[in-house]
């Protein structure tokens, strides 16, 4: 998977560079750049953060990220995926659900099992 995220990293590098040398600007004559040194495109008066490309790039080979539901933040290029778990734990299925966050270039999660009926009905009766 690091080989994966170096790979992406070297293909992202040329259309950053591009863009900084263009001057990706707003309005302003100055180039304008998001976290982690990403510019900000304005294509048609649309903000284009850069860096949320790879949420898109990198969910092949990110761990946990099929059959979930995403929520993302292209400024940050930060990924959230929401599953249902099904698990047998001392010979009793249990259900729980998984939360796993990514942040920007990363591909090893930090994953949270939440395994508490009360909150399982929370998140039931917010659906």
């Amino acid at each position: 998977m690091a080989a994966a995220s170096r790979q992406i990293n070297a293909a992202f590098a040329g259309p950053a560079a591009a863009a900084r040398a263009a001057g990706a600007t707003a309005i302003g004559k100055q180039p304008v750049f998001g976290p982690y040194k990403m510019p900000i495109l304005y294509d048609k008066g649309e903000v284009i953060h850069t860096v949320g490309q790879f949420i898109d790039k990198l969910r092949r080979v990110r761990p946990y990220t099929q059959n979930s539901t995403e929520f993302r933040c292209d400024p940050l290029g930060l990924a959230v995926y929401v599953a249902p778990h099904t698990f047998i734990k001392d010979g009793v299925p249990r259900t729980a659900i998984r939360v796993v966050a990514y942040d920007y270039n990363k591909t090893s999660p930090t994953p949270v099992l939440l395994d508490n009926a009360r909150l399982i009905g929370t998140v039931e009766a917010m659906l």
